[in-house]
């Protein structure tokens, strides 16, 4: 798993709203603990694109920051 999250790290500028949706969906399905960096980096990005995303998307973003307890006010804010 560590090189999943090693993989997703590396290709967050690439990922469109879907893709970073579905990474942050996939993180939580998985309960794995150590993603709170890349969650991060993930919301940094998800801030970053946030026009982009459509409700579906939102939602299952902020439902796995939820999941994971991973902090993210401005996210939740903007979303």
């Amino acid at each position: 798993l560590l090189q999943l999250l090693q993989h997703t790290e590396r290709v967050i500028p690439r990922l469109g709203a879907r893709g970073i949706a579905n990474a942050c969906y996939g993180m939580a399905r998985l309960g794995f603990a150590p993603a709170s960096a890349t969650m991060r980096l993930l919301g940094a990005e998800a801030m970053a694109r946030i026009e982009e995303f459509d409700a579906q998307g939102l939602a299952n973003t902020a439902w796995a920051f939820a999941t994971l307890g991973v902090r993210a006010p401005q996210l939740f804010d903007a979303i």
